[in-house]
């Protein structure tokens, strides 16, 4: 339910051009494209050709003909569209620097278009304080930061940051529009 809560906040119409930066194997693809239709476009960008090799094994089981993959670190994305919205799903904790791709993907976003964080992280709770370990020990084996906090870096881009969490506060989707 959380990848089409996170697809829903998009606020996707018919026609939309969509990026998602860390695709995967591409488990948002499907939703994606349903949202934007046959005249829309869904470009997914991840950096790992392994995940893009499943995200496309899925494409074609599903006939998506409207997607297109690239293999991209997002820290040197090179965008040649448009975006109305874009979608960072449970790779932004991940990126090593994220302001320059956040920022960069901010200025491909036209007018009114949306940019949604869908991720993990402890949470500012009791319960956060008593994981607080085990997300430590997890940072120095597995990629991301436990303590990024999207919804901050968002506000430097909007003041209107719509955020929710959700299981126990340990998944979160934050969103802002562009002006």
């Amino acid at each position: 339910g959380l990848r089409r809560k996170a697809v829903r906040r998009l606020g996707l119409q018919s026609a939309n051009t969509v990026l998602e930066i860390g695709c995967g194997s591409g488990r948002n693809l499907p939703l994606l494209c349903e949202a934007v239709g046959g005249d829309g476009v869904v470009i997914g960008v991840d950096a790992s050709e392994g995940m893009l090799a499943q995200a496309r094994r899925l494409v074609a089981r599903h006939a998506l003909e409207n997607v297109r993959l690239s293999c991209q670190d997002a820290s040197e994305l090179a965008l040649d569209d448009r975006l109305d919205p874009a979608l960072f799903s449970l790779s932004y904790s991940v990126l090593s620097d994220r302001e320059p791709v956040l920022y960069k993907t901010w200025e491909a976003l036209r007018p009114g278009g949306r940019l949604v964080v869908m991720d993990a992280g402890l949470p500012d709770t009791r319960l956060g304080r008593l994981l607080s370990p085990i997300g430590e020990a997890i940072a120095t084996v597995l990629p991301g930061d436990p303590y990024s906090r999207p919804w901050d870096d968002l506000r430097a881009l909007s003041e209107n940051v719509d955020s929710e969490r959700f299981q126990f506060g340990t998944y979160f989707i934050c969103a802002i529009s562009k002006p």
